[in-house]
């Protein structure tokens, strides 16, 4: 008797057991869409929260889910979901804002100029430069840091970067001569025949030109513009030498330690009497395109920075000058300490460039042709030396020669 009513009650047990079974399944098989869900117990089928809304209540057997926008700072996914709000992700170190943080969509951020994501650590890392001569055979960029190789042949690189590759040399043209091969860290120099300093048969045959131009009209009077050139030559050299005087007693107020050289350099330059005994090497004034810039006249790089400083066209020559030798913004506005002194901004440009390996008379005359300053180019290839002898095989005594007063 009493095993008869135990099997009955067993039965009854699992004939529930198999009901819940089979009536959750077709709750599963029902919410199977984008806007609901099942809920754990499987059944009742529960909504979803929408895109830039976070579940405040889950859903139970007897209550549906509630949702709620997410407050600022917070997010959900783009898609329906059963998620609570997440906080928004701060950008890490050496890491920019990309774009910003959305109720759907967290903040995105970038790894800084040079620098890369690194998966092992997850955090921007620093590429590696690639010195000079040696290009930059993978960019950095993403999650790869750069992989460098040195220049081949015909191939330079005079940047150390983790993005620029070795770049193919500059081959002149008919119209230019080139002032110095290409090496692996130098591009090839290229000169205009138009700056005048080649005594090449091309620059010969148009000077033999123009004498044949005054043969066309022998009845046309031209001492008048002869005259209004000529006063119009001595007028601008009046204006320039009033200047450079007022320059000069304006550098003495700044400085109350001036170098003496300086003193006589510009007493040399303007035709004056220093007052003093100077004894100087008649070479000291001598320079080609190999030359150093740091070893040019004080009075040559004054000019130079003068020139670069007051252009009537564009007052800021020597930036484009920095920013063509590879400088920074940044290190360009350390060099401006003063907007009103553009010339002092211009010598501290070229006191710091001609510290470099490489910063010679002919790298400095095709940076200022490449920013179209041929004025300047000219000026520094006025007292050039013609015949240079790339490898001296000795070097000859330097005459001295004695200043007195007058």
């Amino acid at each position: 008797m009493m095993r008869g009513v135990t099997m009955k009650i067993w039965i009854q047990v699992a004939t529930n057991i198999l009901v819940v079974i089979a009536v959750s399944a077709i709750v599963y098989e029902e919410c199977g869409t984008e806007e609901k869900d099942a809920n754990s117990s499987g059944v009742r089928c529960c909504k979803m929260c929408n895109p830039g809304e976070g579940v405040v209540q889950r859903c139970t057997n007897d209550t549906d889910t509630v949702c709620a926008s997410c407050a600022r700072g917070s997010f959900s996914p783009n898609v329906p979901h059963s998620e609570t709000c997440k906080t928004c992700k701060k950008c890490g170190k050496n890491a920019i804002l990309e774009e910003s943080c959305s109720s759907t969509q967290d903040t995105i951020c970038k790894c800084k100029f040079n620098y890369y994501l690194s998966l092992e650590t997850g955090f921007c890392a620093l590429c590696n430069l690639c010195p000079i001569a040696v290009g930059a055979k993978v960019r950095c960029a993403g999650h790869t840091n750069s992989e460098c190789e040195e220049c081949a042949d015909g191939y330079f690189s005079d940047v150390r970067s983790a993005i620029s590759p070795c770049k193919p040399c500059t081959m002149c043209n008919p119209k230019q001569f080139m002032l110095q091969n290409c090496t692996r860290d130098q591009d090839t120099i290229c000169l205009d025949f138009r700056l005048g300093i080649t005594d090449s048969p091309r620059a010969g045959s148009q000077n033999n030109n123009i004498p044949n131009q005054k043969d066309d009209d022998d009845n046309f009077d031209v001492i008048p513009i002869y005259c209004s050139v000529l006063g119009a030559v001595v007028a601008g050299l009046l204006v320039y030498v009033i200047f450079k005087h007022y320059t000069r007693l304006k550098n003495k107020k700044h400085h109350k330690v001036s170098d003496p050289h300086a003193d006589i350099e510009y007493s040399k330059a303007s035709g004056g009497d220093s007052g003093v005994f100077v004894e100087t090497d008649v070479h000291s004034k001598a320079y080609n395109q190999l030359t150093k810039v740091r070893d040019l006249p004080i009075i040559k790089k004054k000019s130079l920075s003068h020139m670069l400083a007051f252009n009537q066209r564009n007052r800021d020559d020597w930036k484009a000058l920095a920013n063509l030798f590879g400088y920074t913004c940044g290190q360009i506005e350390r060099f401006e300490v003063d907007r009103n002194d553009q010339e002092q901004n211009a010598q501290r440009l070229l006191d710091d460039w001609s510290r470099r390996k490489h910063a010679t008379v002919g790298v400095l005359v095709k940076g200022l042709s490449d920013i179209g300053r041929l004025d300047a180019a000219r000026f520094l290839l006025s007292d050039m030396q013609k015949d240079v002898k790339s490898k001296p095989e000795y070097k000859s005594k330097p005459d001295h020669k004695v200043v007195h007063v007058v």
